[in-house]
C-alpha cells in the first residue's frame, strides 16, 4: 500500500513539473541546488524515458544535473542486480544530450569492469558516442582489459572496443585470441567471434553506436576474411520463406558478417579495388569468388568514370576548352593535359624552343621554365608551385594546387641525361610515391623526364638491357603498374616524356648537288 501511495505522488509530482515546465518562460532558471536535486529525483523516477523536460533542466544547471546522474548511476551498479539500473538505461537510450559532461565518470566505471554484461553494453555505448572521450583513450582502455581480463565473457566487447578506435593495432590479437580458443573448443571461438562482430556492428536493422575507425578497405577486407573463419558460410541460418521467427546470435552474426563486405563495397578507391580482388582469391566459397571478381570489376568502372560536369562546367569549357578542376583527380587530369600541351609544344611546335632548352644543363633552370609555361596558361584555374617545403623538409619540384580544396599534385622533374636507369626507378618509388606522396590528402603524382640529347641509352633495373629514351619513358610507366599493388592509397603515376631533341633530329640535311 505505501508503494501505491509513493507511486501516485511521484505521478503528482511529475504532472506539477510537466505543467509548470511547459507554462512558465524561465521555468528552473532560478532553481536553488536543493530544488534542482528534487527535480531530479522526479525525473529519475518516470518510467522508460526522461521527462520531457528534463534536457531544460540540464541547460540550466549542467553541473549539478550531471553529478547527480553520475552518483544515480553509481548508487545502480553498487546495487549489483542486473534490473537495477533505470537511470543507465535511460541515459543511454534517451540521454544523449547528457553524454559528454557524464562520460569521463562513466569511463571510470568501466574500468572498474561492470559484472553484467548488460550494464557493460550501456557504458560502452555511453563513452563511444562522447566527443569528450578520445579515441586514443578507449584504445588505451580496452588494450588493458583484452590483455588481462578480469571475466572471459566480457572479451569481445573489449575486443570490439578496440577495433573500433585502433583496428591496426587490434585486430592481430584478436584474431591470435580466436586462433588459441580454436584450437581446444571451435564452438566456442566461432560464439566470440559472433558477439565480438555484433558488439561492433550491431544487430539487424540497428546500429551499435561504435565508432568507426575500421571502416577502410583494408580493414573491412581483414575482419571479412577473420569472420569467415569462424562464421562458415556453410552453417548459415537460412530463414526465407520459413515464416516468423526470433532472431538469434547467429542471425545477426551473419548478416554482420556479410555486411562488412557490403561497408567495403561503397568506399571508392583504388584500395577497395585491391581488397575486393585479394578477396576474390582467397575467398572459401567459390561462387562467392565470382561474385566479388564481379564486384572487383565494377569498382574499377565506376572509379574510372569521371565525375559528372555541372551547368557551369559545361559553360566554361565552351569558353576555354578547360574546366576549373573541382577535385584531386581533375586537378590532376588537367595537370597532365598542361604538361602533354608543353611536351607538343617543344617537340612538334613552329616556334618551339626545345633547342634553346636542351642547352641547360640543370634540373632548377628546366624546372622554372616548366612551372612559368604552366603557370602562364592556369587562368586561375590552378596554382603551380617550384620547391615548395613539406612538414618534413622534402621539396618537391613543384605542385599543382588549387584554393578550392587541399589535394596538391606533386611533380617531380628529372633529367635524363643526368641519371642512371636503376636511379631514375628507384626515384620514381621512393621519392615520388614513398616521399611526395604520403599525404592522405593526394593520391596521384606527375614524374617527368626531359631529354637533353646527351645520353645514348639506359639500363633498366635489375637487368643488362640497355633502352632508348622512348623506351625508358615507357618501362617507367610499366614499372609504376608493378608497384601500384604495394601502394594501395596511391591512385595514378603519370609518367611524361620530354625529347627536346625531337624536332632537331627529324630535320634532314641537305641533298649535295
Amino acid at each position: 500500500d505505501n508503494e501505491d501511495i509513493y507511486t501516485v505522488g511521484i505521478e503528482f509530482g511529475l504532472a506539477g513539473l510537466e505543467l509548470e515546465s511547459s507554462q512558465l518562460t524561465h521555468w528552473s532558471q532560478d532553481f536553488s541546488e536543493e530544488e534542482v536535486e528534487i527535480a531530479c529525483r522526479y525525473a529519475f523516477r518516470e518510467l522508460n524515458r526522461f521527462p520531457s523536460w528534463f534536457p531544460r533542466l540540464y541547460e540550466q544547471h549542467p553541473q549539478k544535473v550531471s553529478e547527480l546522474v553520475i552518483q544515480e548511476i553509481g548508487w545502480e551498479l553498487e546495487c549489483l542486480k542486473e534490473n537495477k539500473h533505470y537511470v543507465l538505461s535511460k541515459v543511454c537510450w534517451s540521454g544523449e544530450w547528457l553524454w559528454n559532461s557524464i562520460a569521463e565518470a562513466m569511463l571510470v566505471l568501466l574500468d572498474k569492469e561492470p559484472i553484467h554484461i548488460s550494464i557493460l553494453k550501456d557504458l560502452l555505448k555511453i563513452v563511444q558516442g562522447s566527443s569528450s572521450i578520445s579515441n586514443h583513450m578507449l584504445a588505451q582502455l580496452a588494450e588493458r582489459k583484452c590483455n588481462v581480463p578480469i571475466s572471459i565473457a566480457t572479451i569481445p566487447y573489449w575486443y570490439a572496443t578496440w577495433i573500433s578506435v585502433d583496428p591496426k593495432q587490434a585486430i592481430k590479437p584478436f584474431s591470435d585470441w580466436l586462433a588459441a580458443i580454436n584450437l581446444h573448443d571451435q564452438q566456442k571461438a566461432t560464439q566470440k567471434a559472433m558477439i565480438m562482430i555484433v558488439a561492433l556492428l550491431g544487430k539487424r536493422r540497428s546500429g551499435s553506436g561504435f565508432r568507426e575507425a575500421f571502416k577502410t578497405p583494408t580493414h573491412l577486407m581483414q575482419l571479412y576474411q577473420l569472420m569467415h573463419q569462424y562464421i562458415r558460410f556453410e552453417n548459415d541460418l537460412h530463414r526465407a520463406n520459413s515464416g516468423a521467427y526470433s532472431p538469434e546470435l547467429r542471425d545477426d552474426a551473419q548478416e554482420a558478417r556479410d555486411y562488412l563486405l557490403s561497408m567495403l563495397n561503397t568506399i571508392p578507391g583504388k584500395e577497395t579495388y585491391l581488397a575486393l580482388k585479394e578477396l576474390a582469391r582467397t575467398h572459401p566459397v567459390e561462387e562467392s569468388r565470382k561474385r566479388l571478381k564481379q564486384y572487383a570489376k565494377e569498382r574499377e568502372e565506376i572509379d574510372a568514370d569521371s565525375s559528372p560536369w555541372t551547368s557551369s562546367q559545361f559553360s566554361e569549357f565552351a569558353k576555354t576548352m578547360e574546366c576549373t578542376p573541382s577535385n584531386h583527380r581533375e586537378l590532376f587530369d588537367l595537370g597532365v593535359q598542361q604538361l602533354l600541351d608543353l611536351k607538343h609544344s617543344l617537340e612538334e611546335g613552329d616556334d618551339s624552343i626545345a633547342s634553346t632548352l636542351a642547352k641547360e644543363d640543370q634540373e632548377a633552370g628546366i624546372r622554372k621554365v616548366i612551372a612559368n609555361w604552366c603557370g602562364s596558361r592556369s587562368f586561375d584555374k590552378y596554382v603551380i608551385t617550384q620547391e615548395e617545403e613539406l612538414a618534413d623538409a622534402k621539396r618537391p619540384d613543384c605542385r599543382f594546387s588549387s584554393s578550392r580544396f587541399n589535394a596538391p599534385v606533386p611533380v617531380e622533374l628529372k633529367l635524363a641525361d643526368n641519371w642512371g636507369g636503376p636511379d631514375l626507378f628507384e626515384r620514381l618509388e621512393n621519392q615520388l610515391c614513398g616521399d611526395y606522396l604520403r599525404d592522405n590528402h593526394s593520391s596521384r603524382g606527375i614524374f617527368v623526364l626531359v631529354y637533353r640529347g646527351k645520353k645514348i641509352t639506359w639500363q633498366l633495373q635489375e637487368s643488362n638491357v640497355k633502352v632508348t629514351f622512348a623506351e625508358l619513358v615507357e618501362a617507367l610507366q610499366a614499372h609504376w603498374m608493378q608497384l601500384s599493388p604495394s601502394y594501395p592509397k596511391i591512385e595514378q603515376i603519370a609518367v611524361i616524356g620530354i625529347d627536346l631533341t625531337k624536332r632537331t633530329n627529324r630535320v634532314k640535311p641537305a641533298k649535295k648537288k
